[in-house]
């Protein structure tokens, strides 16, 4: 091999181990935005079925955030869950990342909430900060409701 092109393969592989060694909070310092967080299901148009689920949307990787509420409200009674009582799915290469809640997340008092019913208006409320960038926790959500 000529020197020329073993000192092309040293540069590459140099490159390659500082790319390696580097902590993924050096990579994400770049990262200065706070995901975007959308109520995803139910929808206006969602009927009642018996698997309901509370799910947000988010436009990136999310973790849950602990001491933060989501609210379902009825208009009389209003149902609380921590927000890390929910789940985050996703897929990494469509960057489409959803927290997800089974309805007995949400307590009012010592009470379930066990069903949507139809012909029932719900507001569906995340306090801010409820969602975090996974790579950079202190990007965290504003309100969602």
């Amino acid at each position: 091999m000529n020197s020329k092109k073993k000192n092309r393969w040293v540069a590459l592989l140099a490159v390659l181990a500082l790319a390696i060694s580097l902590p993924a909070a050096a990579l994400a310092d770049a990262d200065t935005t706070a995901p975007s967080v959308s109520l995803y299901s139910p929808t206006v148009s969602a009927a009642a079925t018996a698997n309901q689920k509370i799910i947000f949307a988010a436009n990136e990787k999310i973790t849950l955030v602990s001491g933060k509420n989501i609210t379902v409200s009825d208009g009389t009674n209003t149902y609380t869950a921590n927000a890390t009582s929910g789940t985050v799915v996703g897929d990494a290469l469509s960057d489409n990342w959803y927290a997800v809640y089974d309805l007995t997340d949400f307590t009012n008092g010592g009470t379930q909430l066990s069903a949507l019913t139809l012909d029932t208006n719900y507001t569906v409320n995340a306090e801010a900060g409820s969602f975090a960038d996974l790579a950079v926790p202190s990007n965290t959500s504003g309100a969602v409701s």
